[in-house]
């Protein structure tokens, strides 16, 4: 991808930021207070010093990089997406940032690297004043974490099908390292572009952590346009097979909760319309949490 490299750039900072947080979590966790403030305090100084030197107010995004003092005029959707990924940007901003980025008129695939131009002279026509870098797939989660922080699941979905399904037609069997790889270089069997083998299962079949070891767990599904999804979760606790489909007004889930956790069950709403009747196993469900113990189970909602 043909993004800013030099000086003060936004893809080594947001990074260094969320890992910063990420260690001061852990502190927290092993009670470690010192190492927590220290860190955290660390993350939000170069936040600060991102949403000061790389935000450019006039068009609303964030800039590559800062060299010599000076901001540069390029912009992509890589940088854009991890300052809300990581919740850098001010949530004032986000709008007006996901405006820009997710509009297909200004998004340009800019050459991989400097070889990758050979044969290709399209991939070099880019307006630094209204164009924006477009993601590759090997960088495409975190454009994913940005759409699931402001609760974007359809377009991440949609963003699935337009990248990955064409790979698909295309003959691919495993997932290229940038959508349309040359022939003489990149990788065509790439873990770093496999992300929706997260967002599918995290997101659509809805399972992730809610405590360390996977000892608790939650299963909120968002079933964007599908029917239905079914799939099988790997956790270090043990496998979590969950089901999920829409039946008229209805929605049947079913999970199985390893032994030794605990899961909590969101159901999602039908258009706007949360569920009016629950049952848990066949038997009716008081409004509340749904806390489930180990076993199979077998979740109904009613929307009418």
């Amino acid at each position: 991808m043909d993004v800013g490299a030099k000086g003060q750039t936004i893809f080594a900072n947001a990074q260094f930021v969320a890992a910063l947080r990420v260690v001061a979590g852990l502190a927290r966790l092993l009670g470690n207070r010192c190492d927590m403030e220290r860190f955290g305090t660390l993350a939000d100084r170069v936040a600060a010093a991102i949403n000061r030197h790389l935000w450019d107010e006039e068009r609303g995004v964030y800039v590559d990089t800062r060299v010599d003092g000076i901001q540069s005029r390029r912009v992509s959707q890589q940088g854009n997406s991890l300052v809300i990924a990581f919740d850098i940007a001010p949530r004032e901003r986000w709008s007006r940032i996901l405006e820009a980025i997710l509009d297909p008129s200004r998004l340009v695939l800019t050459a991989e690297a400097p070889t990758a131009r050979r044969g290709r002279p399209w991939l070099q026509t880019f307006d630094e004043e209204y164009n924006i870098v477009q993601i590759q797939s090997f960088w495409a989660h975190f454009l994913h974490k940005a759409l699931r922080k402001v609760g974007m699941y359809q377009a991440m979905v949609e963003h699935i099908r337009w990248g990955w399904g064409t790979m698909l037609e295309k003959g691919a069997t495993t997932w290229w390292e940038v959508w349309d790889p040359p022939a003489y270089t990149f990788s065509k069997c790439h873990s770093y572009a496999a992300t929706p083998a997260y967002d599918l299962s995290t997101d659509i079949l809805g399972v992730y952590p809610t405590a360390p070891g996977f000892t608790k767990f939650r299963v909120e599904p968002h079933p964007v346009d599908l029917e239905w999804a079914k799939g099988i979760f790997p956790s270090v606790a043990g496998d979590i097979p969950v089901s999920w489909k829409w039946e008229d007004d209805g929605f049947e889930l079913t999970v199985e909760v390893p032994s030794g956790t605990e899961a909590e069950i969101v159901l999602p709403d039908r258009r706007g319309v949360l569920a009016q009747a629950i049952l848990l196993n066949g038997i009716s469900l008081p409004r509340g949490p749904i806390i489930l113990a180990p076993g199979k189970h077998s979740v109904a909602a009613r929307y009418r």
